[in-house]
């Protein structure tokens, strides 16, 4: 689930979008009396850049449409046998893109991201 903000870099034909987060989840097992089922918290932050370039106010200069932003999150892994884990969370991500200008206007945007998920994973 998400929200689309009206930043620039949305619906331009031929555009793409790069993300890279890094998750940090804090994993608290004795909140639950069920040794199978294991709660965390996620604390994270985002970079997104955009291959859209655009002027730099008052230059000839041009840059990559950018955001910096953070992720907070609540799930819980359960733990299947020695090799798998299920997991399911809720994540809240908010991005700030950096502020495109020129003579004529000034364009500030931000996301609010909702995203609901569920997953497996294999462990080694």
């Amino acid at each position: 689930m998400g929200e689309k903000s009206a930043n620039p870099t949305g619906g331009l034909k031929g555009s793409s979008l790069t993300s890279l987060s890094f998750n940090w989840n804090i994993t608290a097992p004795t909140l639950t009396q069920i040794d199978e089922i294991i709660p965390y918290f996620r604390f994270g932050i985002n970079y997104s850049i955009s291959d859209n370039k655009y002027y730099v106010r008052g230059t000839r200069d041009k840059e990559n449409y950018s955001a910096f932003g953070f992720i907070l999150g609540i799930g819980s892994y359960y733990y299947l046998n020695d090799n798998v884990n299920l997991f399911a969370g809720f994540d809240y991500a908010y991005r700030k893109w950096n502020k495109l200008s020129n003579n004529w206007y000034e364009i500030e945007s931000t996301d609010k991201i909702k995203k609901l998920y569920i997953g497996a994973e294999y462990l080694f």
